[in-house]
């Protein structure tokens, strides 16, 4: 779709996760390691979103216009509310060859100048709003510092510490709202524009009007394409997230239940003549596999019997008496601070990354042993999408 940044970016991700693939596959990388290169593969994306980062900002900006009134501006004051720039940049561009059409009536005009000042009007109470938090934010955050540097002096070593985490509290806000600078900065380019067709359409100027708008269908031809960027670069972290989990253990339950029907199993129960037996096989057997009853004893076989108890099982289960019917349940967990123990040093070098991994994924795998019965998975955007279409048509009676 043209987004040259977004293509070299996948395209890098593509190469990286294919030779983590290959690494993988020859064991020259444990889940681990793996966990630790596809936080790299995270982080490069994550770099890119926060560049493209004001779009959110500028969303919210547009989505707090009102509607400017009455006029041939309607649908583009809509589309711009709606964060639909495609639709935008549709709309501008029928209003500046409208202004060539013999038919459109100088009321008509009239009208479309003054949604436009209004649109601007409101885009330049927010940029006032903007710039008045910052300018309270920093009188607070000085007035606080000056408090503390008060109470250190005066012995009050407890009041000037909290006033300096007030003061960092502040600092951080702050931060947030001038990293939002740029983004106020194409929301006033934005009006500027707004303006500039509104005074060509009362000037009797349509050239000027016509340039002007032409300026605001290629900003929001761009803000488009930013949008799709996000949406590209949101789907790739949801894939990294999703080969995450897996290296981090969730899903592995799947795959062993994948092994333990392909391979033999351990059952529970007694074989017949042989007595008690161990079977031979790679995976462990989930509840009680079918068997047949025997005596006492110890020994060797690979032939399932039939019935329920210890060794391999095969043919069918009984019925189960019990009430299997499906009904809401909550696993409950009330987990607080322990004591700590060492048992026991590891050896080898240290590595950047790994040790942090693997206790997320000692913690992750100790999660799904305490509530077994809850089970947790983020789905890729696309099927995220599909199962909310398909139960807004439940509830639309579809």
């Amino acid at each position: 779709n043209g987004l040259k940044d977004a293509a070299e970016l996948l395209k890098m991700l593509e190469t990286e996760a294919q030779k983590l693939a290959e690494q993988t596959k020859k064991g020259e990388l444990n889940r681990e390691q793996a966990v630790t290169k596809l936080n790299d593969l995270a982080k490069k994306v994550a770099e890119r979103q926060e560049k493209l980062g004001g779009q959110e900002q500028i969303k919210q900006q547009l989505n707090n216009l009102k509607q400017p009134g009455d006029g041939p501006a309607q649908s583009m004051a809509s589309a711009m509310k709606n964060a639909d720039f495609e639709k935008a940049a549709d709309e501008i561009n029928k209003l500046a060859d409208k202004l060539n059409d013999p038919k459109m009536s100088d009321e008509d005009k009239k009208k479309l100048a003054d949604q436009l000042e209004k649109m601007k009007e409101q885009l330049d109470k927010q940029a006032t709003a903007h710039q008045a938090a910052q300018d309270q934010l920093k009188q607070q955050i000085d007035q606080l510092n000056q408090q503390a540097k008060q109470a250190a002096a005066d012995g009050n070593q407890q009041q000037a510490q909290q006033l300096q985490q007030q003061a960092q509290n502040l600092q951080q806000q702050l931060d947030q709202l001038q990293q939002q600078q740029g983004q106020m900065n194409q929301a006033q380019q934005l009006a500027q524009q707004l303006q500039n067709a509104a005074d060509g359409l009362k000037n009797g100027n349509t050239q000027q009007a016509q340039q002007a708008m032409q300026n605001m269908q290629q900003q929001m031809n761009k803000l488009a394409q930013q949008n799709q960027q996000m949406q590209t670069l949101q789907q790739a972290m949801d894939m990294i997230s999703e080969c995450k989990g897996n290296c981090s253990g969730n899903g592995q339950q799947n795959q062993q239940a994948q092994n333990g029907q392909q391979g033999q199993k351990q059952g529970q129960g007694q074989q017949p003549g042989q007595g008690q037996k161990q079977g031979q096989g790679q995976q462990p057997g989930q509840g009680q596999q079918p068997a047949s009853q025997g005596g006492q004893g110890t020994g060797q076989g690979m032939i399932p019997g039939q019935g329920l108890g210890q060794g391999p099982g095969a043919g069918a289960r009984p019925i189960n008496p019990n009430d299997v019917k499906f009904r809401d349940t909550k696993s409950n967990q009330s987990i607080g601070q322990g004591a700590a123990q060492i048992t026991g040093e590891a050896g080898g070098p240290n590595q950047k990354g790994n040790v942090q991994e693997q206790i997320k994924i000692e913690v992750e795998a100790s999660k799904s042993e305490s509530a077994e019965a809850v089970n947790r998975q983020r789905l890729p955007k696309h099927q995220r999408d599909q199962v909310k279409e398909y139960f807004d048509s439940l509830r639309e009676g579809k």
